[in-house]
């Protein structure tokens, strides 16, 4: 699911995979019954709420119905968020 979601947005599976794990503490924070591998929080309140340490709060966090569906919901929240990323031509640095 990393390297689809990667090649829908241009972005390297290794980085991907990376930003789900810092998210997650590398698996160590996922929430449970959630699928959701970025610990994306849900803007409605009516998620599953958990407490958020590094802002001290008891947030609600998006629940997926599968894993592909959290990736596709990723998709989407970066393109719509960071559209102007979404034209980056990014380059190798060696």
């Amino acid at each position: 699911m990393a390297a689809a979601v990667g090649a829908e947005l241009g972005v390297a599976t290794d980085s991907i995979l990376a930003q789900w794990g810092l998210e997650t503490g590398w698996g160590k924070s996922i929430i449970p019954g959630t699928n959701n591998l970025g610990n994306i929080k849900d803007p409605t309140g009516k998620g599953t709420r958990a407490y958020d340490k590094a802002e001290g709060s008891n947030d609600a966090y998006a629940r997926y119905g599968s894993l592909s569906e959290f990736g596709q919901a990723y998709v989407d929240l970066i393109k719509r968020n960071f559209p102007k990323a979404m034209k980056l031509k990014l380059v190798n640095v060696v």
